[in-house]
Formats: structure tokens, C-alpha cells, sequence
């Protein structure tokens, strides 16, 4: 079940989010740690359509990501949960939308996986929130 994570790992970096809700369950649960009023990702978000609304369209709205690096997977040995740790690197959209002229910043991040019948069932995450956090309100957004 390791793959699957990778492969969601692969084809986020990508840019094929179609592909990456492929493989994910319909009743996928996404958490994430961090103020939801700073960081629109952040929280809970049960379905495809918030997980798409919120998780990654939250995303969207305030970051560029340039790289994305699972340094370490651990699966579990009835391979139902797989954890990772790695790095995210993003830039924090200005006010006009754009992030060509700031900073790459590297985010070390934390995950854990829950995986049913092939695909992910629920994942909470924890990245350096409080680094986005200053990136993001330092950017005025």
C-alpha cells in the first residue's frame, strides 16, 4: 500500500489532481493542523467534494508547490496505514495572485495514511503550520 501513497505523492507534484482523487475513497477524511482562518487547507474535510473545495482548492488559493519529497514511508504490517515524513516545498501567493517573486519555503511535513480496499481512506497531516503561518500573514493575505 506504500505505492499508493507515492503515487499520490508522484502525481500531486504533477499537477494531475484528477488522478490523485482517483485514489482516494468517497468518504475520504483529510485533516490538517493549522488556523483555517490563515490557512485555508487547514482542518477537517470529510468527501470528495471538500476534500476538492477545501483541502486542495484551499491549496491553491495560497500556495505554489515546488517540490514535495517523502524522505522517509513506513507501512504497517497489515499494511492498512502507511506513515511518511518528508519535505514540501511552496511559495505563498501575494495579493495579486501570484508567486513569482517570493520565496520558496521548505516545510517539514508528517503523515499518516489509512488505506481500504486499495485506496486512501483518511489521511491527517502535519506540516511546520507555524512557518505557513508567518509566510502567509507576512504576505498580507
Amino acid at each position: 500500500m506504500a505505492d499508493v501513497v507515492k503515487q499520490v505523492y508522484k502525481l500531486f507534484l504533477a499537477g494531475d489532481i484528477d488522478a490523485v482523487l482517483a485514489l482516494l475513497t468517497d468518504d475520504i477524511e483529510w485533516s490538517e493542523v493549522g488556523d483555517p482562518k490563515v490557512i485555508p487547507f487547514a482542518g477537517t474535510h470529510k468527501g470528495k467534494p471538500q476534500v476538492i473545495d477545501h483541502k486542495l482548492g484551499g491549496i491553491a488559493k495560497i500556495l505554489v508547490t515546488d517540490d514535495l519529497q517523502a524522505h522517509t514511508i513506513i507501512e504497517s504490517p497489515d499494511h492498512q496505514q502507511v506513515a511518511s515524513f518528508g519535505t514540501w516545498k511552496v511559495r505563498v501567493l501575494d495579493r495579486s495572485g501570484s508567486a513569482e517573486q517570493q520565496p520558496s519555503i521548505e516545510l517539514a511535513f508528517a503523515e499518516l495514511f489509512t488505506l481500504r480496499d486499495g485506496k486512501i481512506s483518511k489521511i491527517s497531516a502535519l506540516c511546520d503550520s507555524s512557518m505557513l503561518h508567518q509566510a502567509v500573514v507576512s504576505r498580507g493575505m
